[in-house]
């Protein structure tokens, strides 16, 4: 019966709750009560009072806030990172509201190491600009000289050519 399914709830990696129209809890897991905890150092009495405060980020010191609004996001002090979502739903003509907790932690990580990479991606492409703008600049330098050796040379052929004449 509701044991069981409480159980259920218990042993699932999410954070899960369930609540009246109002915000009394209906049912929460184990592990939406451990976060409630972490997160406002308090118990879960009032989803929306805990709702509002996770979309305000109102929450513990040693928590992080990485995102607030429609979709609160918290990265705890070990280190793990959960994303929250609100539903609101209906169930025989009453409304229940629905509190989701996922652990999105590989998810943050990924998306830290593809901001790193693209980092390192620009750093890369501004040093590759540099160098080829240091190429250019000394082509250039080295097509001048070839030029101006030519002028001298051609030059040098004219004077000896002149002298040559004048003699």
């Amino acid at each position: 019966g509701v044991n069981s399914i409480k159980e259920s709830a218990d042993n699932l990696p999410t954070g899960m709750c369930f609540s009246y129209e109002n915000g009394l809890p209906l049912l929460v897991n184990r592990k939406m009560e451990e976060l409630c905890n972490i997160l406002t150092k308090k118990g879960l009495w009032n989803i929306h009072g805990f709702w509002q405060a996770l979309r305000e980020g109102r929450v513990a010191d040693d928590v992080l806030v990485l995102g607030t609004s429609e979709t609160p996001v918290f990265r705890l002090s070990d280190g793990r990172t959960w994303t929250f979502t609100q539903q609101r739903l209906l169930s025989g003509g009453n409304v229940i509201y629905q509190l989701l907790a996922v652990d999105t932690t590989e998810l943050h990580r990924l998306g830290d190491q593809l901001r790193q990479d693209n980092n390192d991606l620009a750093a890369m492409n501004k040093r590759l600009l540099s160098y080829s703008d240091d190429l250019t600049a000394v082509t250039r330098d080295e097509e001048i000289l070839k030029a101006k050796i030519t002028i001298h040379d051609y030059l040098g052929q004219v004077l000896l050519a002149s002298k040559r004449h004048l003699l």
